[in-house]
């Protein structure tokens, strides 16, 4: 890039500005770190460019249609943008970080799976996967203990009795779902959490309580 380099043809090599051309690069967004190296044997300016790379096209108030967001939160608009990505919905821009917080801790199987992802004001998230033919719905609430919701979206997901659902809520861990979702209390019938597993989440809650 030659304007970004500030370079004219037949210009001397002593007067390339590589401080000014490192900052014009890192302005463009995409980029995440960069080095300009003057070569004197050779006479050439060498460039190393590092891109973020794009885990999922985002969509908000104040974004550029072709907006994507890495895993540290940023949003950026690279040249040519992928089109395969999932896509993720922010009610503002500054919700950009808690969108990294649910891709840097949600397992990639699960990841794989997403359709959409999205975030409202409050940063509670909606995440549309597939499961196999069908859609599913997973009310995540806010990014606090989200490790503790995914372990209990593993065993609920598990049951047979869930295998047909469309939605789980996992916004509050200690009552993760209610009546219009799926099963989470165990039945007389279908005792599937044993009283081990039980406790264990309980441990999890109060653990994962007290960390915040």
């Amino acid at each position: 890039n030659k304007k970004a380099l500030h370079l004219k043809e037949g210009e001397q090599l002593a007067r390339v500005d590589i401080k000014g051309s490192e900052r014009e690069f890192r302005n463009l967004g995409w980029i995440s770190g960069v080095k300009v190296r003057r070569n004197w044997l050779n006479r050439t300016v060498a460039i190393d460019i590092n891109p973020r790379i794009p885990l999922a096209q985002v969509s908000g108030p104040d974004m550029a249609a072709n907006s994507f967001i890495d895993k540290t939160g940023t949003i950026f608009a690279p040249p040519i943008g992928p089109q395969d990505l999932p896509s993720i919905s922010l009610a503002n821009p500054s919700l950009s970080s808690v969108a990294s917080v649910f891709i840097s801790e949600i397992p990639n199987d699960l990841l794989k799976t997403m359709k959409g992802l999205r975030i409202d004001s409050s940063g509670s998230a909606k995440m549309e996967i597939s499961v196999g033919k069908k859609g599913l719905t997973i009310n995540w609430g806010n990014s606090h203990q989200i490790a503790l919701k995914i372990a209990i979206y593993n065993r609920l997901i598990a049951l047979p009795e869930n295998q047909n659902i469309s939605k789980i809520d996992l916004e509050n861990p200690a009552n993760p779902v209610d009546k219009e979702y799926a099963r989470v209390e165990p039945s007389l019938e279908t005792d599937k959490f044993s009283k081990e597993e039980q406790r264990d989440i309980v441990k999890m809650v109060i653990k994962d309580a007290k960390a915040d």
